[in-house]
């Protein structure tokens, strides 16, 4: 038995007593395994909340406070929210919406956003979450397009001091490191709330979550085979499949096809001849670089390709004043930074602070946390060397992208896509490029190709955050790819 309840507290304001049993009993079969269950009333830094904690035996020091949330967001469902709690003073948020459909059958989705160091509220709040921040930041707004429309979906804070998320004493600095603490988070999550374990899983997010996912899919399916071995106790997490929107994946392809990006002309003209060739003229350092880091992957060998290579494909840029994520924009737009600010104002308002259960001021984007993965020169680490393995293990990986950003642009994530060494290579690069119709909107929406488990879609007309820009499309794609079928199938 590994889950073990150690304490409830019962702060009633929030919730009422028949609220939190209720709440209690959703847990499900894992309720018959509290071995001890505290009602205790006190008070609260955060006002009143209803607690609920869990702990798990294999993995000691850590453990997952739980509480069922009000009507904030999404009265139509229900949602969880809390901490994933380690003995060694990390704490991780989440926010969790069932479905609007079918909780009980549909799939579960784990949304991550980048940075390094922004928060999943960005998605949350302004992409695909149940609601959208209003112009103001006095509240929210129902969204028809949620994610969460035919499915399951959580929002996680990661890594440390991201978003809810803190620490007073540590620092995560790599995504190695942040993946083995998520891996954690879902081994308790799934256990505290069997229900959901046995529906298919996807992890999905953008922009550094390209980092992020396939190395939390790689330590989640290290830990399986593990486990199947008798070699460790846990649970079976259900991975299905993995989708990165607009990620930084494979730094030694993504990095070379900035130039190539510059030349494309759907947006208009983005930097000069002459930048263009200073670019290309630098690539060969760059990949050097990048090489030397991906053959030895420490701070000391990827540091220096971080420093040269965002320098030789970002200073030209920058003079530009154009927003990295989204060329559509005209120079010196900021809307992404004014949306962090109407969103940080309705979290951080007594009122949502009470009921989400912190005391934490929420700053949508930590440069701190940035800085120090900066310093290790993280984004130049081999991430994708672990993708082919994934896809051996049959998990379905789709990379989508947005065709008006720069940051993480369409060209690159093409490219890496075509250039990643597994048996479907070949098969993957002999597809032809086929239009996607939606079967929504009867629109064209990308250009999308798929060989086997793995397949890329270009969505048009969209920026870095693609299910803000295209809602209804990327519903259709999203609900299309976890349940295994084609997005271009009508």
């Amino acid at each position: 038995m590994f889950l073990l309840i150690s304490s409830v507290l019962a702060l009633n304001s929030v919730l009422n007593f028949q609220d939190a049993k209720e709440g209690l009993l959703e847990f499900g079969t894992g309720i018959r395994r509290f071995t001890k269950e505290l009602l205790l009333k006190s008070n609260s830094l955060v006002g009143e909340s209803t607690w609920t904690q869990f702990t798990h035996s294999s993995y000691p020091g850590y453990g997952l406070r739980v509480q069922t949330n009000g009507k904030l967001c999404d009265p139509t469902v229900r949602q969880y929210s809390g901490y994933l709690d380690t003995a060694d003073d990390k704490h991780y948020y989440f926010w969790f919406f069932e479905s609007r459909d079918k909780p009980a059958e549909d799939p579960v989705i784990m949304w991550l956003n980048g940075g390094p160091g922004c928060s999943s509220f960005i998605g949350l709040l302004t992409e695909l979450g149940p609601c959208n921040i209003n112009k103001d930041g006095s509240g929210t707004d129902f969204n028809n397009f949620s994610w969460n429309s035919n499915a399951n979906i959580f929002f996680l804070d990661q890594p440390v001091n991201v978003g809810l998320s803190y620490s007073d004493t540590q620092i995560v600095d790599t995504t190695v490191s942040a993946a083995e603490n998520v891996q954690t988070f879902l081994q308790l999550f799934f256990d505290a709330f069997p229900k959901y374990s046995t529906q298919s899983f996807h992890i999905t997010g953008e922009s550094y979550a390209g980092h992020y996912i396939p190395a939390i899919a790689k330590s989640i399916q290290d830990h399986k085979h593990a486990i199947e071995m008798g070699n460790e106790e846990g649970l079976l997490i259900n991975l299905k499949s993995l989708a990165i929107g607009n990620g930084i994946t494979d730094s030694l392809v993504q990095y070379e096809y900035y130039a190539d990006m510059a030349e494309d002309a759907t947006y208009g003209p983005i930097l000069s001849p002459e930048a263009i060739e200073k670019m290309r003229m630098g690539w060969p350092i760059c990949s050097a670089l990048i090489k030397t880091c991906y053959l030895l992957p420490t701070h000391h060998t990827c540091k220096p390709a971080a420093e040269y290579c965002e320098n030789l494909t970002g200073s030209d840029f920058d003079k530009t004043k154009l927003n990295p994520y989204d060329l559509r924009k005209p120079p010196g737009d900021k809307s992404f930074d004014e949306s962090e600010i109407l969103m940080a104002k309705w979290i951080n308002s007594p009122k949502v602070q009470k009921q989400l259960g912190v005391d934490r001021t929420f700053v949508g984007c930590n440069d701190k946390v940035g800085a120090d993965f900066r310093k290790n020169g993280d984004i130049m680490m081999p991430i994708v060397a672990g993708i082919p393995s994934l896809l051996e293990d049959g998990i379905d990986i789709l990379v989508y992208a947005g065709d008006a950003d720069w940051t993480c642009n369409w060209i690159g994530n093409k490219a890496w896509a075509m250039n990643l060494p597994w048996h479907g290579h070949d098969g993957f690069n002999n597809q032809n490029d086929t239009e996607w119709i939606s079967s929504v909107t009867g629109r064209p929406a990308g250009v999308y190709r798929q060989f086997e488990n793995f397949a890329f879609l270009k969505v048009y007309n969209s920026s870095h955050f693609v299910p803000a820009d295209q809602p209804e499309h990327s519903l259709e794609f999203i609900n299309k790819w976890i349940r295994g079928k084609s997005i271009i199938s009508q």
